[in-house]
């Protein structure tokens, strides 16, 4: 049974912003304070629900990052303040930057990389060792490298993006190992309208272009300034081809292509989805939001298996047999689950042909990344680029030579400097 407080959590929360708690028993001994964004509030407090329900000594507080930009940078502000000093919340629940055009709001933690770097958050190997969960084939082990610092998992990503190309005809315009500048060749010379103008929004997915970009291990830049700028002018010179000569004039509706796309475009006509590798290759994931355990928490032990339920079944299983309702289903936020089981539920409503192929692309990423700062910056360089096409008629190919030239090189200054720095 929840006591009244409790009811009154939802309230409470979005009422106090922060800075705020709610008690959940009078005598308890020990209290998890968990940071988390705004749109993760149903799905955490049920978790918290099951949390208490479990073990009557467990008393939270939970604190959400204010969805006005204004108060999230001064909130943000003042949890770094404590964070440097040794303090701050028990367990994170966060964003990260974003490589597109869906930029979020300012992330806590910049950059992940160096989060790890500096001792904010805990190790969490002797926990996961003990986990069965772990043992299992259903989150992507692939996912777990970002989130590691000599050979120590501090981070787990709980949800990703990655850009898939969907199609309700089979389309024989790739092989497996192509790269994007391959699948830019192969499509140019294709009859098919629809797939060229997916292409043609492929700038909205330009900071995933080069994937991973640096390691913050060894310290290692892999960005290819000049193998980057040469695609990036491959790229926007068929953009302006196509603009000039075929979108306009193209009526051509056989077929269906959506380029970024998300699972919840994947329906009962969906005949292939593809992966859309980048320029070398690779078939990658960006991590949207994460969970970490902070090293200046008391409650390490308790706060991972909390962020835990996020990924396992634990609640689900308990669910179906004592009667409570909970929205907890192994994901956290609304963009792409990390494991098998996840896209199942998600795509519970098709049938299982359909979910097989959302499974089978998953199942073909290679890796997984944390967007920083740079990956924006070049998404919206590339933007500003691409947008002169709509402008007075000039010489674009040398006007992009220079400005993509200048801008892979401080692409990998920027890299080089995080790395170092």
């Amino acid at each position: 049974m929840f006591n009244f407080k409790f009811a009154l959590l939802p309230l409470l929360i979005l009422s106090i912003g922060l800075s705020g708690c709610t008690k959940l028993n009078k005598d308890v001994s020990k209290t998890l304070s968990i940071v988390i964004e705004p749109a993760f509030k149903e799905q955490v407090l049920d978790a918290v629900k099951y949390a208490t329900s479990k073990n009557n000594s467990l008393e939270f507080e939970i604190k959400i990052l204010s969805p006005d930009p204004d108060k999230r940078s001064a909130e943000i502000q003042k949890l770094r303040t404590q964070i440097m000093s040794g303090k701050g919340p028990d367990l994170y629940l966060v964003n990260c930057s974003t490589d597109g055009a869906a930029q979020m709001n300012e992330p806590l933690f910049e950059n992940p990389y160096k989060a790890m770097q500096s001792g904010v958050f805990a190790s969490l190997d002797k926990y996961m060792k003990k986990d069965s969960y772990w043992q299992k084939e259903n989150y992507n082990p692939s996912f777990l490298l970002p989130g590691q610092y000599q050979e120590r998992q501090y981070i787990l990503p709980l949800s990703c993006h990655y850009n898939m190309l969907i199609s309700d005809t089979v389309l024989d315009y790739t092989q497996e190992n192509d790269t994007l500048e391959d699948w830019i060749s192969n499509i140019k010379s294709s009859s098919d309208h629809a797939l060229k103008n997916a292409l043609f929004e492929l700038d909205n997915i330009s900071g995933n272009w080069f994937q991973p970009a640096a390691d913050y291990n060894s310290g290692q830049i892999f960005f290819d300034k000049e193998k980057w700028s040469n695609f990036a002018l491959e790229y926007l010179l068929f953009k302006q081809d196509y603009l000039e000569n075929e979108k306009t004039n193209n009526t051509d509706t056989s077929s269906s292509h959506i380029l970024i796309s998300s699972l919840d475009d994947i329906n009962e006509h969906t005949t292939q989805i593809d992966i859309i590798p980048d320029i070398q290759g690779k078939k990658m994931a960006a991590i949207r939001c994460f969970g970490a355990v902070s090293m200046a928490s008391d409650y390490k032990e308790e706060a991972y298996h909390f962020l835990m339920y996020f990924l396992n079944n634990v609640i689900q299983e308990s669910t179906s047999t004592n009667g409570m309702s909970l929205s907890a289903n192994g994901v956290l936020g609304t963009d792409y689950p990390v494991q098998v089981s996840a896209i199942r539920t998600k795509l519970s409503f098709l049938d299982q042909s359909k979910q097989d192929l959302a499974i089978k692309a998953f199942q073909s990423l290679e890796g997984a990344y944390f967007p920083t700062e740079v990956e924006h910056f070049i998404y919206e360089e590339i933007i500003e680029n691409s947008s002169l096409l709509y402008g007075p008629q000039t010489d674009f190919k040398k006007i992009w030579q220079d400005k993509l030239s200048a801008l892979a090189d401080k692409a990998w200054n920027d890299y080089h400097t995080q790395v170092t720095e």
